[in-house]
């Protein structure tokens, strides 16, 4: 088994916050454990007053294959 992250894609209003974590559906590792958010880490930037798309890759290190598992989703901001 490997580890796995599930995100979401968002697509917001131009000035609209968000937090990161919101997209993070789900996270877990190589024994199909659940990751805890803290142990996630994200990769990216989005000027939320600047429209158009933006990715973000989210990782962990699984703690038992001492692999890092990646996760890349898009966020959108609209006008």
């Amino acid at each position: 088994m490997f580890g796995e992250i599930k995100l979401k894609s968002l697509e917001i209003k131009k000035g609209t916050a968000f937090r990161l974590i919101s997209l993070l559906e789900s996270a877990i590792d190589s024994q199909g454990q659940t990751v805890d958010a803290a142990q996630i880490s994200s990769v990216g930037n989005v000027p939320v007053n600047v429209p158009g798309d933006y990715p973000m890759m989210f990782y962990f290190i699984d703690p038992h294959s001492k692999m890092r598992v990646e996760g890349m989703t898009v966020i959108k901001i609209t006008e």
